[in-house]
């Protein structure tokens, strides 16, 4: 077995470090570690291409323009891919794999020959970090909710995964094609997921570990559960993307659609906190909306850190 790990970073080298430095302690060794240097202001760049002197594992690609997780995950799949590996473990800069992870995968995987896509199992603070795996309760309305803490005593099926130790078959992606790159942030992982999801199923390994050292500020299980902030602008796009890619009956989608434009309007003008006020949460989901209808994808200057 031939693995590439592939990491977007962005202006957090020490996380980044310790990211790498776990990849390069592995006991079934990574074949190659593809960074993706998504215009970092800091001495990011300085210091792949140092560690890449003494580490000849490590693939360093620089962006010039910030791609957002999406293009840059985009970008580092896309490399692996061309690099021959047979599997591609897919995760932030700011996570730390166990240094068994691999072997782990390694010996699911060749008991599971069918199965083309794995995760492990996310720890946050010690603790299972529940929001990473989900289950769609409701496919024709693309209602999503965490896999309970229950299923946990054992390997299980699931149906979404983030972009936190997802463990793909480069045949696979090959067949599903590349994430998509221009929904800059959020939901590009849910609608990868459902790409898997419709040519394997994903099982999640209770023995691969990995560790998520970001701040608990993650989004719901749906996308746009938290006060509405700039990401939440790709939040609702995103998912409505997603929706009109992955809902087959037509009549369903253009229901929920409508459903969910209505809901989340009158949720922005009676919202209580947040980065913006009511009137310019409304209108950002009406930009949402509108920029979703018109597939005006990519990033959006009016909404950006």
């Amino acid at each position: 077995m031939s693995i590439a790990a592939v990491i977007v970073t962005h202006n957090r080298q020490e996380k980044l470090n310790l990211a790498i430095d776990s990849l390069l302690n592995q006991s079934l060794p990574v074949d190659k570690i593809v960074v993706v240097d998504n215009q970092s202001t800091d001495d990011t760049l300085e210091y792949l291409n140092d560690k890449a002197k003494s580490n000849k594992e490590l693939v360093v690609i620089h962006s010039d323009e910030n791609l957002g997780g999406a293009g840059g995950f985009y970008l580092a799949i896309q490399k692996a891919v061309e690099l021959g590996v047979d599997w591609i473990s897919i995760a932030d800069d700011d996570a730390t794999y166990d240094s068994n992870y691999m072997q782990e995968m390694d010996i699911i995987a060749n008991k599971n020959p069918d199965i083309q896509c794995f995760t492990g199992t996310v720890y946050e603070d010690n603790e299972i970090g529940l929001e990473h795996r989900v289950q769609i309760d409701d496919f024709d309305k693309l209602q999503l909710s965490k896999i309970p803490i229950e299923k946990y005593q054992s390997n299980f099926e699931l149906d979404v995964a983030t972009f936190v130790g997802v463990f793909i078959k480069a045949e696979l992606v090959k067949d599903i094609g590349l994430p998509e790159k221009d929904y800059f942030i959020w939901y590009d992982d849910i609608e990868y997921s459902l790409r898997i999801r419709s040519k394997t199923k994903i099982i999640n390994n209770l023995q691969s570990k990995i560790y998520h050292l970001t701040d608990n500020n993650s989004v719901g299980a749906n996308g746009i559960d938290r006060p509405l902030g700039w990401k939440d602008y790709y939040g609702y796009r995103n998912r409505w993307k997603t929706m009109s890619l992955h809902i087959k009956n037509k009549e369903v989608l253009a229901k929920q659609l409508r459903y969910e434009y209505f809901r989340y309007r009158v949720g922005a003008l009676l919202k209580k906190k947040g980065q913006y006020s009511r009137i310019a949460a409304f209108h950002l989901v009406n930009r949402a909306f509108n920029d979703f209808k018109a597939d005006r994808m990519g990033k959006n200057d009016r909404y950006l850190p």
